[in-house]
């Protein structure tokens, strides 16, 4: 190991004992770029996130950026026994940030990025590689976090098996372990178009027709849940099939005398 700051000379020897000395060198150690990796928040699956990284000390401005993941995926077992999958990945941006977006953005913004997802994403490495002006390199390391969905417990499911008849009682209910509901409806075809709607009822997990209407034939009901972590998932679909209940006509009041023979007719369609 050389001694930093030493002067070191080298000196040569021929057969007939001559020697010459060559010219002294100084050994000296560049100092290392220093960084500073920010990390995100963990975020909810879809959302963009973004690594950024500093640099500072006498190393010099940063000369070039690499940006790498690594992951360790989970796969199916094999016989009983849990299998894995070791997942490595190179950007190609050259910049102090690496921007993790929504697919669906990057082709507006024209920033690299794909939906991130839990089950693909949380607790991947992601490793920035500084090269500073004086050509010497540092790293830092990051895990990104990915929040899990809010999800029903089960449900939604109809109080009574459909079609239930116009203007009869029908609920919808599901099982939810704490998330904030906000139910919703689509009317019937495709795409379907859902819109929150208002529940009245004491317990949020139910939604309640005191006379389903005929209009609600073929909507379907879902809920929006928001958990504590601020993430939004959506249940399951069910559909409202609503029967029309039998019209009559209005039955026309009669007068009679007294011991006459009376008929009332009723006329029903539906």
């Amino acid at each position: 190991e050389g001694k930093i700051g030493y002067q070191y000379r080298l000196k040569s020897l021929n057969s007939a004992r001559c020697s010459v000395y060559s010219n002294e060198a100084t050994l000296s150690v560049k100092p290392l770029p220093v960084l500073r990796l920010t990390v995100p928040e963990p975020v909810c699956p879809g959302e963009g996130a973004s690594f950024r990284v500093s640099v500072s000390g006498p190393a010099g401005a940063a000369a070039e950026y690499k940006w790498e993941r690594k992951a360790v995926l989970p796969l199916p077992p094999l016989n009983g026994v849990p299998q894995w999958s070791n997942e490595e990945e190179t950007f190609p941006e050259n910049t102090d940030r690496l921007q993790l977006v929504d697919a669906s953005r990057n082709m507006l913004d024209g920033t690299r990025g794909r939906t991130l997802t839990r089950e693909k994403d949380n607790g991947s490495e992601y490793t920035v590689t500084v090269t500073a002006e004086n050509g010497c390199t540092a790293s830092s390391e990051g895990i990104l976090g990915v929040l899990p969905f809010p999800r029903a417990d089960s449900g939604p499911t109809l109080s009574q098996t459909t079609p239930v008849c116009e203007n009869q009682e029908v609920s919808i209910r599901i099982t939810n372990s704490g998330s904030a509901v906000q139910w919703q409806e689509s009317p019937p075809g495709t795409p379907e178009a859902f819109i929150d709607i208002a529940n009245l009822a004491t317990d949020v997990n139910t939604y309640t027709f005191s006379q389903a209407p005929l209009a609600k034939d073929g909507y379907k009901y879902r809920v929006k849940l928001t958990g504590v972590n601020r993430c939004e998932g959506y249940s399951e679909s069910v559909t409202l099939n609503v029967n029309p209940s039998p019209r009559l006509e209005p039955i026309p009041s009669q007068s009679i005398c007294p011991g006459d023979v009376v008929t009332f007719e009723a006329r029903a369609s539906g």
